[in-house]
């Protein structure tokens, strides 16, 4: 009988062989059953950049009244149907929208015009 032989017709082999494979089983299942591990604070991650300000495009434009940075200042502009006066220029550094007005590059801000009612 060979060596090999001997080995591969030990009594111990096959108990030696279950006690692995069972102890390789419970290691996956617990892997599996554990919690995830928790998420990092995002102060390690990096700053989000704002997204780019995004200006309006006109459908119709009045009369030109003036120039800022080289655009025509336009007494009134009309956007999807609706009519809009020149407001005021907003510097390219504070870019901002409030309700009612649009802005046209690179900062002309123009406001919803009010009914005539309302201005009488």
């Amino acid at each position: 009988m060979s060596p090999a032989d001997t080995i591969l017709n030990s009594w111990w082999l096959f108990p030696a062989l279950w006690a692995a494979l069972s102890l390789l089983a419970s290691a996956a299942l617990h892997s599996l059953n554990r919690e995830p591990a928790p998420e990092q604070e995002d102060a390690a991650a990096e700053p989000i950049e704002p997204l780019p300000f995004q200006f309006d495009l006109p459908d119709a434009l009045s009369e030109t009244i003036g120039w800022y940075m080289g655009t025509a200042i336009h007494r009134s502009a009309s956007f999807d149907g609706v009519e809009y006066e020149f407001d005021r220029i907003c510097s390219p550094q504070s870019l901002h929208r409030a309700s009612g007005e649009r802005v046209v590059a690179p900062g002309i801000v123009y406001s919803r015009l009010k009914s005539r009612a309302k201005r009488a």
